[in-house]
């Protein structure tokens, strides 16, 4: 009624005064498709705008905007609601931004939906994604989506080193913030050299994610792909501690000055030749570059591969009075002639009286030739056959597997699948070719008319890892859009109890009983939990209304 009352109120007000347009709404964190754990509420941030109202920090300033949060568990057919808060604490301009949590006890299935609508007397506007990300209109019938993964089992503790030697400390110096510590600043530990490290701490039960960022005083870094790209760790199963290496804003080379070097400066330039085949560079691999003693004739400065690992080394020494940058490229003979590294000309800056070495060095990573890294993927061909249940969906004349990876792709009708018993529940199976990525997302699409294909809307894209151990796999059904067959309930009054009987559901593994004084889906109250298809409780007067839910 709260709400029904707001909207009455807000149509009366218009009549005599008109009130200011909510122009955009989108979402701000996390983002679409982002996972989060089952142990803990998920706090969703949303900004708004409505000129002359928003972007001033006062929650006083916008009384005729409303700003609700709308979620529901996977599997549940209805919304419930939350009256989003102002954050105060942090002002955009020329949004406000507001925040509500979505709780744990949502979080029951592999997904839970939401999308926040903010309106005044003109309407609800548009819930998008955050500008610069995937464009994406979110409403309750095509909800935004978290993706919930377990929480971690044990404690878990990620060592980070950051290197930040190509800016100098500002203010409280460098730093970190992230998911860890609610995005506040951090000290970090310094090691010397520029170098810093500090220990993210996950107690048991905190979300396999670690999303962060490098400070430096109140500077955040920028990384590339824009100003709300993160860095992000996934804590791996069981692991206890791990590695995290880092430069401030990804930038290997610092900015160079153009000086003459004041004392000599000798350079160990390496390339990696590991993912070339060996035929290419038969007749050797050698060194190019703009500052004597190296030149741009190719062939003219050999390299030598000292210890058979395929990497490709040659010492340099750059006297006194050298401009303090070069450019340089690699050559390579495949017996014939020479041929040149198709990737822009590599940059160095020099150092002075030091020592350079492009071997195991985090601030100056080991070229590879053409930057070529093979994608990982399988070895070996990996057959997977998919199986989809439609169960009581109606007349299902075809269904489809899509995916990202070929052969499968996102066109809908592409991979068809067959229901050879004809018990609504289709199967197809996918050979993977060599190379094809570990990581695959996919998702079922299916057919009433024989040509319009639809899509599972209800569940995020479904993931699955391939593996060269296990060549052979076939997954479990699933039931298509996480639709269950409502079951046929049966209620009598005996000895005293209510007693519940339905039909079984087709996948399900329990069912939830849920009743209220009123009809659902009036706040109602869980009951029990079965993995039968009956279930009784003492009678009591008046009138009960009940609901049996499949789950698995």
């Amino acid at each position: 009624m709260r709400r029904i009352f707001h909207a009455l109120a807000i149509g009366l007000l218009m009549v005599g005064a008109a009130q200011a347009l909510v122009e955009s709404s989108y979402l701000q964190w996390q983002e679409h498709g982002t996972s989060v754990p089952n142990s803990a509420d998920v706090r969703v941030y949303a900004r708004a705008l409505k000129t002359g109202c928003t972007g001033v920090c006062d929650s006083t300033e916008c009384a005729t905007l409303e700003h609700w949060l709308f979620y529901r568990a996977q599997g549940d057919a209805t919304y419930d609601s939350l009256d989003m808060q102002l954050n105060i604490g942090d002002c955009y301009t020329p949004e406000d931004e507001y925040f509500a949590d979505i709780p744990f006890s949502a979080l029951t299935g592999d997904s839970v939906f939401f999308t926040c609508e903010f309106s005044d007397a003109d309407g609800v506007a548009a819930f998008t994604a955050r500008p610069g990300s995937e464009q994406h209109t979110f409403t309750r019938a095509a909800p935004a989506a978290y993706v919930v993964v377990p929480a971690t089992a044990v404690d878990f503790t990620l060592h980070v080193t950051g290197d930040f030697h190509c800016i100098a400390p500002d203010g409280q110096g460098p730093g970190i913030s992230g998911t860890f510590n609610g995005w506040n600043y951090q000290v970090m530990n310094n090691t010397g050299n520029g170098i810093y490290t500090y220990d993210i701490f996950l107690p048991a039960g905190s979300s396999t994610t670690i999303q962060f960022k490098f400070r430096n005083g109140t500077s955040w870094e920028q990384l590339p792909g824009g100003p709300f790209v993160n860095r992000q760790y996934e804590v791996p199963p069981q692991a206890t501690e791990a590695n995290y290496s880092g430069i401030w804003n990804n930038q290997e080379i610092c900015p160079c000055i153009e000086a003459p070097l004041v004392g000599s400066q000798t350079v160990l330039f390496a390339v990696d030749m590991r993912y070339q085949n060996p035929a290419s560079y038969s007749g050797g691999v050698s060194l190019q570059g703009s500052r004597p003693p190296l030149n741009w004739n190719a062939g003219g400065t050999p390299m030598l591969d000292l210890n058979h690992d395929l990497i490709y080394t040659r010492s340099i020494s750059f006297p006194a009075g050298t401009i303090n940058s070069t450019e340089f490229k690699f050559t390579r003979n495949n017996g014939t002639g020479w041929s040149w590294e198709d990737v822009p000309n590599r940059f160095l800056c020099l150092l002075d009286n030091g020592f350079m070495t492009m071997i195991d060095n985090p601030n100056l990573p080991t070229p590879i030739w053409n930057e070529y890294v093979p994608p990982q993927g399988i070895t070996v061909p990996v057959n997977v056959t998919f199986q989809v249940a439609t169960g009581c969906m109606g007349t299902v004349m075809g269904a489809s597997i899509q995916g990202s990876s070929a052969p499968l792709n996102w066109t809908g009708g592409s991979t068809p699948m067959s229901d050879a018993n004809s018990d609504g529940i289709w199967e197809g199976t996918v050979t993977f070719p060599v190379g094809t990525p570990f990581a695959l997302e996919y998702k079922f699409t299916h057919t009433m008319d024989g040509s319009t294909w639809e899509w599972e809307n209800n569940i995020v894209n479904r993931t699955l890892t391939l593996s060269d151990a296990n060549p052979n796999v076939t997954l479990a059904p699933v039931l298509f859009d996480d639709y269950f067959c409502p079951p046929t309930l049966d209620i009598n009054y005996v000895s005293g109890q209510a007693q519940l009987n339905w039909s079984p559901v087709p996948l399900a593994t329990s069912y939830n009983i849920y009743s209220a004084a009123a009809g659902y889906p009036t706040p109602a109250t869980l009951e029990g939990s079965t993995a039968g298809t009956s279930f009784s409780q003492p009678a009591t007067i008046g009138t009960k209304c009940y609901v049996v839910k499949a789950a698995r």
